[in-house]
């Protein structure tokens, strides 16, 4: 399967994993080993990342976007549609069974992904602790997605913020302390020069 690769997006796939759960908790030497291995996939929608009844040999941290899912039954009838969305993964389960499976997916949203070759992806995890836990939270938080229809809330990693008066600016100030009485460390990146 081909691939399109965009100018406009970030495609250091270091940066690009630096903002995915699976490196959470990582240093920096094992991130950059991890990127090292992955490529990176920029898929327009209704590209295709899968079709179904083909092998899976590779693997697909979701890093922006989404991706949607058809499972089949033998007969060829859609059983169940299911969308991935940014911080998950793809193909985690399909490449272990090593054989193919009936599932298609394409890119429901322009999306960016990281293709790991799911035998170098099953090293890393064997070399570090830390990537291997959250790989099996990830799958986890998939299996009980599907099963189970849980619907819990995902946790917005950036919030953006435009100004069109100072006065708004006040309430900027309050929702980061009350971020941070919640325990977050938010990062801030503004124009205001009195502001450290």
């Amino acid at each position: 399967m081909t691939y399109a690769l965009s100018g406009k997006l970030n495609r250091d796939p270091y940066l690009l994993l630096k903002t995915h759960p699976c490196s959470h908790g990582l240093s920096d030497q094992a991130c950059r080993e991890i990127a090292d291995a992955a490529e990176v996939v920029v898929a327009e929608p209704g590209h295709a990342i899968h079709r179904r009844d083909q092998p899976m040999t590779d693997v697909f941290l979701i890093v922006h976007g989404r991706l949607k899912q058809d499972f089949y039954d033998v007969q060829g009838k859609n059983l169940l549609t299911h969308y991935q969305v940014a911080g998950g993964q793809f193909g985690g389960i399909s490449a272990a069974l090593g054989e193919p499976m009936p599932i298609d997916c394409v890119a429901a949203d322009p999306s960016t992904l990281l293709r790991f070759n799911y035998s170098r992806c099953l090293e890393l995890t064997k070399k570090y602790d830390q990537f291997r836990l959250n790989w099996l939270r990830i799958l986890a938080t998939s299996i009980k997605s599907n099963l189970f229809r849980d619907r819990s809330p995902v946790r917005s990693r950036m919030i953006a913020f435009f100004h069109q008066s100072s006065q708004t600016r006040q309430l900027t100030t309050q929702l980061l302390q009350r971020l941070q009485s919640f325990g977050e460390s938010p990062c801030l990146l503004t124009d205001d020069r009195d502001r450290p």
